[in-house]
């Protein structure tokens, strides 16, 4: 997203989509290519849950789900580091969990973790503090 020419233009495309528009970015081709892409990794994703848990359900993603926010926010909105980090913190924190045998309570560390992390720092770990200029 940094480094190649199209994710330059997913960020221009992101901040304001008229003007990266005018300045040469297809807008439209390069949003088809990205939900195409998300929605590739989001299928594989699916075919590796079921491959894992044998048999799938509508409610099997539920707990991954909850997780994953908890990541999202723990890290900061936006922030590809910080949500890397805050999937490590919150895997330490449920290994350390099972590992004092207290397996019952893994899930709610992510509640746990959201809610202190609302409450202390919103914006999450590597998250900025938007301010508008006008």
């Amino acid at each position: 997203l940094k480094k190649s020419r199209q994710g330059l233009a997913l960020r221009a495309i992101g901040v304001d989509a008229e003007v990266s528009e005018g300045m040469g970015v297809n807008r439209n081709g390069l949003a088809l290519g990205t939900m195409a892409m998300a929605g590739a990794l989001a299928g594989l994703a699916g075919v590796l849950l079921t491959l894992q848990l044998g048999a799938i359900a509508p409610e099997s993603g539920d707990p991954l789900l909850i997780k994953a926010f908890a990541i999202i926010v723990l890290g900061g909105l936006g922030s590809m580091g910080g949500a890397v980090l805050g999937a490590y913190i919150l895997a330490a924190a449920e290994t350390l969990l099972i590992h004092l045998h207290f397996g019952t309570w893994v899930d709610a560390v992510s509640f746990g973790l959201i809610f202190l992390v609302l409450l202390l720092r919103p914006q999450g770990l590597f998250g900025r503090k938007e301010v508008r200029r006008t």
